[in-house]
């Protein structure tokens, strides 16, 4: 499908990057269907809800609130959710890059979670290079709204030592894309809100709170990533979500083969979609090893990884999403972009500011 076009932002600025946050990855072997299909399970088990308040609604999209959540960011950028698991009251990080729910293995030691080992195509599944044997059935919560019995793979304790508390609570682990597809769901950063719908199927007519709007159709892998084609210098290239990170980022692998330039080799780009007009997004140049770069041959066209699952050649970060207020209707496969407008200046900044 083609991507729409037009001015998403220019330019660019080129940056290094390493971190823990590639994160899981899947080869794209037959295998893999098995590890896939079991966890994907979780998503008939989104459990019954209370009805909260109603945000402003359009009349011919009626709609059900199921919960509004109010996450943190910490000074790298990445976003923090406050979710129930297992019946603790804990922290999982938004990780809409990765599409496998996990759990960090020293952050639930002392639960007594009862673990299922992982065979045939989850030999395939690896973070930090290592490969994941365990993982857990478990319930949790995201506001007033629960998710019951959904497969998360269990982080061993020495493949991740970063643990830590915010606010008082325990961050458990990564909260991933995949759990928006029983959902449909508004992403409004700039507020620190994610507020999550029953499902409708309502096009554009979904996005109550008006504005000019972008429509983007998304696929999903079989892992459970989020994702859908953008252009960036005029090539079409798979994108996702990163809400773990402030830069949105490339694969240094595509720049080299598709851009022609690498890590010592900056340069601007424009980054496009149909009438988003955001300018000066930084970009961070990313080593990805086991990203092989090649044309895409699915339903949704561009540059992606050929070689594995759970991972896209380019993300979009949290300073730019935070520019964007984003309606994700997962039964159309469409996600809708409006943009943020800065708020308007005070009398007294304004009555500050000299003439030209």
């Amino acid at each position: 499908m083609p991507c729409p076009c037009a001015s998403f932002g220019a330019p660019a600025t080129i940056k290094n990057n390493d971190g823990w946050g590639r994160g899981m990855i899947q080869s794209k072997y037959p295998a893999l269907w098995f590890t896939a299909a079991t966890l994907c399970l979780g998503l008939a088990a989104s459990a019954e809800a209370d009805d909260p308040q109603l945000p402003t609604a359009s009349k011919s999209c009626p709609r059900k609130t199921l919960a509004t959540i109010e996450v943190r960011g910490n000074q790298s950028g990445q976003l923090l959710v406050p979710v129930r698991v297992a019946g603790h009251d804990v922290w999982m990080a938004l990780g809409l890059k990765g599409g496998i729910l996990a759990l960090y293995g020293a952050a639930i030691a002392d639960w007594h979670l009862q673990t299922i080992q992982m065979e045939n195509g989850a030999r395939y599944i690896t973070v930090n290079g290592q490969k994941v044997h365990e993982m857990v059935r478990v319930d949790f919560m995201l506001g007033s709204h629960g998710f019951r019995q959904w497969p998360m793979i269990v982080v061993p304790a020495s493949d991740f030592s970063g643990l830590y508390t915010y606010e008082g609570k325990p961050v458990v682990g990564q909260l991933s894309s995949i759990f928006l597809m029983a959902v449909d769901a508004e992403l409004n950063l700039v507020q620190n809100k994610i507020t999550l719908f029953e499902q409708v199927k309502c096009g554009s007519d979904a996005v109550y709170w008006g504005g000019s709007i972008t429509g983007i159709h998304f696929d999903v892998d079989p892992t459970g990533l989020l994702h859908f084609p953008m252009l960036l210098d005029d090539q079409e290239i798979q994108t996702s979500l990163d809400t773990s990170a402030q830069s949105s980022h490339i694969s240094s692998e595509v720049t080299k083969k598709f851009f022609g330039f690498d890590e010592q080799s900056h340069r601007a780009m424009a980054l496009t979609a149909r009438g988003l007009e955001i300018k000066n997004a930084d970009v961070e140049l990313w080593p990805m090893q086991e990203c092989h770069p090649d044309r895409s041959l699915s339903r949704l066209n561009g540059i992606g990884c050929e070689d594995v699952f759970g991972m896209t050649p380019f993300t979009i970060g949290t300073d730019l999403l935070k520019r964007l207020r984003i309606y994700i209707a997962s039964k159309e496969h469409m996600i809708y972009f409006t943009r943020v407008d800065p708020p308007a200046p005070t009398a007294g900044a304004a009555a500050a500011t000299p003439s030209q």
